[in-house]
């Protein structure tokens, strides 16, 4: 790990506990499913690119002749001061010092991010005897009430509904008249904010649509970027159209609000298995002595107690058990499983309902992009077990990481590569779940196992 506690960035594997079902191509731990040709400049031309995620901010900068990742930074949204979910903190933005309370607090945090990137990449560069690196190019992405407080734009529009996107970005300005707090030498260079499609799917998602290839494929694609809230998109190649939603999952798959939940740092529990005749293993991030459990390793423990019996298929503890050690000291309560429950169904929900919308089988999904910081880590076969995923879909299953991110990385190229970002817009349709007269008894199906 490069980091003592995991924030679930993406930026790398983490604990490492998973096993991707599928590679994407992979370039200097960036991840596209298509190959991406570097520009021709300068080798000390770097770009920098940043993604600020409800619970997490992740910044890179990448040498752009050689699509190198230079320097790495991650750390959490500070703004979670005003709330640890998105609707929390646009009510706490409707008022005009609030937006500029929050504003004030991201803008001067992606400064500092952007600023720490920089100083390591000339540091290398340094080393290397390379002389100074140039920062020529900025991307700045996230979802939209993110970008819309980062730009000190009004949120009211996504505070009820019926929804609305006041600002669409998807422009370029100076980098200080967004980042005020950054060094003098940032202000003439460029800063491009790419475009959201919707209210609740916003420029995150649009990047990671970039990165995944959508539009650019004659096979039938699924991307779920996990985290707190879910993004989920359809491509059909017949129509050649996008239909996106997002649904709120909860903080199960971050460990949220279970008993002993914990970040994926030294002694949280990863992994989960069982034999009749030694009981549960869990393996331990750092082989130390379990002191909590992160969400992969919920997701594992849940899968272990569907697989071998311990729950029934509504996701009853047997015996009426309020709570199952799975350790010494370490126990799954009642309550936390239905807490990962409520997660995976919002999940599984939400994708029957967009292929139910395109009259699609699972059988037909070639490609499920799995994103985000829990989906990358995530194992296809506990999450088809669990009923996360449709089982069709479990040997579809790519592992795309910050793919987001990605994303942002290839807009630092070239403005093609904008221009596919405005087609991806342009042929995307937002579907509003709860709107669906069948969303409600979809969503209780799914909470069984």
């Amino acid at each position: 790990m490069l980091c003592k506690t995991c924030r679930h960035c993406g930026l790398c594997e983490g604990d490492g506990s998973f096993a991707p079902s599928k590679s994407l191509i992979a370039e200097n731990s960036l991840f596209f499913s298509r190959p991406v040709k570097p520009p021709l400049c300068s080798p000390n031309d770097i770009g920098i690119a940043l993604d600020i995620g409800t619970t997490t901010i992740a910044a890179i900068s990448v040498e752009l002749s050689s699509l190198r990742i230079c320097a790495r930074a991650g750390d959490e949204n500070r703004q979670r001061a005003f709330g640890t979910d998105v609707m929390a903190r646009i009510s706490h933005a409707l008022s005009a010092d609030g937006l500029e309370e929050e504003r004030k607090t991201v803008c001067i945090q992606a400064a500092s991010l952007i600023e720490l990137v920089f100083k390591k990449t000339e540091m290398l560069f340094k080393d290397e005897g390379r002389g100074k690196s140039r920062p020529v190019k900025i991307v700045v992405t996230g979802n939209t009430a993110m970008l819309s407080i980062l730009c000190g734009v009004s949120v009211k529009g996504l505070a009820s509904f019926p929804f609305e996107v006041k600002e669409k970005f998807g422009f370029e300005t100076e980098a200080k008249k967004i980042l005020s707090d950054l060094p003098d030498f940032f202000y003439s260079v460029p800063l491009y904010i790419p475009p959201v499609i919707s209210p609740f799917v916003g420029a995150d998602t649009t990047c990671a649509l970039l990165a995944c290839s959508f539009l650019h494929s004659e096979d039938y694609m699924l991307l779920c970027d996990v985290g707190t809230n879910c993004e989920l998109a359809l491509f059909n190649p017949r129509t050649k159209k996008i239909t996106c939603t997002s649904c709120a999952s909860g903080p199960a798959f971050e460990a949220g609000g279970v008993a002993l939940g914990m970040a994926a740092e030294e002694g949280a529990v990863a992994k989960v298995s069982y034999s009749p005749k030694d009981g549960f293993f869990c393996r331990v991030i750092g082989d130390i002595k379990p002191k909590g459990i992160c969400g992969s390793g919920l997701l594992s423990a849940v899968s272990c107690l569907v697989q071998n019996g311990f729950l029934d298929s509504g996701g009853m503890l047997l015996d009426d058990k309020e709570s199952l050690f799975i350790a010494p000291n370490i126990f799954l309560t009642q309550k936390d499983i239905r807490s990962f429950q409520l997660a995976k169904a919002a999940c599984l929900s939400g994708m029957q309902l967009l292929l139910k919308k395109e009259n699609l089988t699972p059988q037909k999904i070639s490609s499920l992009f799995l994103a985000g910081g829990f989906g990358t880590k995530l194992n296809a076969h506990d999450a088809s077990v669990c009923r996360m995923i449709p089982s069709e879909c479990e040997n579809a299953v790519v592992h795309a990481g910050n793919a987001s991110l990605s994303g942002a990385v290839m807009l630092l190229l070239s403005d093609m590569y904008r221009d596919q970002c405005a087609s991806i817009c342009l042929h995307s349709q937002s579907l509003d779940l709860a709107s669906l007269p069948e969303f409600n008894s979809m969503f209780m199906a799914s909470v069984s196992f």
